[in-house]
């Protein structure tokens, strides 16, 4: 019997041209617009010319693993089996030839959406009607399953299950994963809004509590930064597929092991993306220009600065210190380069964490480097060195702060402070022997909020403070 296979959303739980398309944007933005010129000649030449100019890397793609079980039982018990598609010919012959299991393989070209009846003809033509079984997961491969010998519905809801039973027999099926709520909001990264607090920290450290429009403005910036940056995560990982698969845990997240599909990503996107910039229209001009710059450094992060050694760290630890500045923007409090350089030097710290642990597991699995990234194992080192130092920079920094203007005009007894210092300290030191063990989470955020010592050391600086007012 002769086993003829879907590719995209059957095979592979993703979409071989979305993802292609997603890695030729990555190249250069403007590539976008040569994607819209190249669909006006038909889908097929699009297809062919995103072939010719991006290579997928076939072995990191979401295979469906029970299937392809499926699939090698078939194969040891003598059927043929054929892989037929309407991705790009180039495309399914390298996945052809990592899976090592396909006997033939067809593929659209520059002519020939291989789609729905075109593939229905080619496959009576090849093999003859009804002598085939049809492994498919959409409604455009009903008129193949309408006449085929066997069918197979892969990932695919009941709906189209019992449109197929009224044709015949279903050989096997394996049900479309319901798109979780969970798996929705742990892709919008609900959880890193808690950086989004930064905007409130020169009101707090400001003492400016006598101005309650400044609070509920502050409210509005959180919301509109927190809903920003979660367009920003959504783009972050459509454009880093291919390195979060090769990672040890961020394999994981729903876009890179194909649980939420890449148009539904996009209109995620544009759903946290516009009304973060509504809710920008009603806060101050400096607000607005530091939320455009925000987005704009890290979508250049994204596309380039990732890559680049230290300059991905430092932007790392600029993107932290945005939404200090942001908040600095809405309150009448006034601009601290104090707490800038603080705030940039400790960041820069967390930020060189997170190579660190990246380089820490690699090193543990033998590799040499982590893909998409600028560092190589042998940079272990270094990269302590140069995170330690900076979180002891920014301490230095808080210490020579209480002996500034600013804090003898802010708080009566600015000496008292000085018992900050320590507890920072200990909290940097600390983080770090945890990260040099391998016990730190790959972002240092998320330690930090399942860390009951990080509480306490909150709570022990806020005392310090009250201490220092009165």
């Amino acid at each position: 019997m002769v086993i003829c296979v879907d590719l995209d959303g059957t095979l592979i739980k993703t979409d071989s041209l979305h993802e292609s398309i997603l890695l030729f944007i990555k190249k250069n933005p403007l590539n976008l617009l040569l994607c819209l010129c190249w669909l006006l000649k038909g889908k097929a030449h699009l297809k062919q010319q995103i072939a010719n100019h991006v290579e997928l890397h076939v072995d990191t793609l979401p295979y469906n693993k029970c299937f392809i079980e499926w699939l090698k039982n078939k194969k040891a018990k003598g059927n043929k089996l054929v892989l037929v598609t309407a991705a790009n010919q180039a495309v399914a012959q390298d996945i052809a030839q990592y899976l090592e299991m396909f006997d033939e393989v067809f593929g659209s070209n520059e002519k020939t959406n291989l789609k729905g009846k075109t593939k229905k003809k080619l496959l009576d033509e090849q093999y003859g009607q009804g002598n085939y079984t049809y492994v498919g997961n959409s409604t455009a491969d009903l008129p193949i399953w309408e006449t085929a010998q066997g069918r197979v519905v892969i990932n695919a809801p009941k709906t189209l299950l019992k449109q197929v039973e009224k044709m015949g027999k279903v050989e096997f099926y394996i049900p479309k994963e319901k798109q979780s709520f969970k798996k929705t909001v742990k892709a919008l990264r609900i959880h890193q809004y808690v950086k989004n607090l930064l905007l409130f920290l020169p009101w707090v450290l400001g003492f400016s509590f006598s101005n309650p429009s400044e609070l509920l403005s502050l409210f509005i910036g959180f919301i509109s930064f927190s809903l920003l940056a979660s367009s920003v995560y959504i783009l972050n990982d459509l454009l880093d597929l291919e390195a979060d698969r090769a990672h040890h845990s961020k394999c994981n997240r729903a876009f890179a092991a194909g649980d939420i599909s890449i148009p539904l990503g996009v209109l995620m996107g544009l759903c946290c993306f516009i009304p973060a910039c509504l809710l920008a229209y009603y806060l101050p001009f400096g607000f607005k220009l530091i939320l455009i710059g925000y987005y704009v450094l890290t979508c250049f992060y994204s596309f380039k600065l990732k890559k680049l050694v230290l300059l991905d760290v430092y932007t790392l630890a600029l993107l932290y210190t945005s939404r200090i500045l942001a908040g600095m923007a809405i309150i009448s409090a006034g601009f601290s380069s104090w707490l800038i350089l603080f705030s940039f030097f400790f960041f820069t710290s967390l930020a060189f964490i997170k190579r660190y642990t990246e380089l820490f597991f690699a090193s543990q699995k033998e590799k040499s480097i982590v893909q998409g990234r600028g560092y190589t194992t042998e940079n272990l080192l270094l990269v302590k060195i140069f995170g330690i130092s900076s979180g002891f920079i920014s301490v230095l920094i808080f210490g020579l702060y209480l002996n500034s203007e600013r804090a003898n005009l802010i708080y009566a007894h600015p000496q008292v402070l000085s018992a900050v210092c320590p507890i920072i300290l200990y909290w940097i030191s600390r983080i770090w022997l945890k990260a040099s063990n391998g016990l730190v989470h790959d972002d240092p955020i998320i330690f930090a909020i399942r860390d009951k010592v990080t509480y306490l050391t909150i709570t022990l600086i806020g005392i310090v403070m009250l201490f220092s007012i009165y």
